[in-house]
């Protein structure tokens, strides 16, 4: 019977730990940016647009000796990412990360580790944005909701998808982030929906002839936007948008200023 070689024999990892030191693979940072990969750009990303770069680099590491290589996602969460428009890929460049560390320590000679790099955010509070800091302290105004209840949503998803389960009342939505129960779900949903004054019917935006921006400038205030920044975000929207759209397209907009 034929198959792929059999892998050697490998101790768990705090067994090998106890059994004395292991030689770590070296700096994935400094490495690439020798190889021509300017330090402007998130290095996390090239799991995915230049798989074989990464894995290059893993088995180079493992050619020389090294006994863990880190998987090359230091800087891969969402928050770390969003600083390069990259939040809404963070898990599929760590999944890729993942599976090119492990490519790399197939059929070495010697037993081989692979141990996930998680890096800081690089950001206050670990909120990306000035949209998410906002609504992060909108959270932390519900009662029960502390602030890793709060880190813990703005890590799972983006304001504007926070947005769409408010109005259209998903508590699904919200209970896929880990630590967040039905019950705390339909809290927060029912809280924000008073707060960012957004409407729904039947799980379905209100479509207006008008781009409701009433309805979207209260929402806005009451991230802690300025009157006069809301304003300004509001009168750039086109018409016929859902409350839903014109909050979205709001926070787009003011994110950038």
């Amino acid at each position: 019977m034929t198959g792929a070689p059999a892998k050697p024999d490998r101790p768990s990892l705090a067994d090998a730990l106890a059994a004395g030191p292991l030689l770590l693979d070296g700096a994935m940072g400094s490495l690439l940016y020798e190889r021509g990969v300017l330090h402007t750009r998130s290095y996390d990303e090239l799991n995915l647009s230049q798989p074989e770069l990464i894995r290059t680099v893993h088995a180079d590491y493992a050619a020389a000796g090294a006994e863990v290589i880190e998987t090359n996602t230091f800087g891969a969460n969402r928050m770390a990412l969003a600083r390069h428009g990259l939040a809404e890929q963070a898990t599929a460049i760590n999944q890729a990360g993942v599976a090119l560390a492990r490519a790399a320590t197939e059929h070495r000679p010697h037993a081989t580790y692979v141990a996930g790099a998680v890096g800081p955010t690089g950001v206050r509070y670990a909120i990306a944005t000035e949209a998410e800091r906002r609504l992060f302290r909108q959270l932390l105004k519900i009662a029960g909701v502390g602030a890793r209840t709060a880190l813990a949503v703005l890590s799972g998803m983006s304001v504007a998808e926070l947005s769409d389960a408010v109005i259209s009342q998903d508590t699904g939505r919200l209970t896929k982030v880990p630590g967040i129960g039905k019950k705390t779900a339909e809290r927060l949903l029912l809280e924000l929906k008073d707060k960012l004054g957004v409407e729904s019917l039947a799980g379905t935006a209100v479509q207006r002839p008008t781009p409701a921006a009433s309805d979207v400038l209260r929402a806005l205030v009451s991230l802690g936007y300025s009157e006069k920044e809301a304003l300004g975000a509001v009168k750039q929207l086109p018409e016929n948008l859902t409350v839903a759209d014109g909050i979205r397209q709001a926070l787009k907009q003011l994110s950038k200023s």
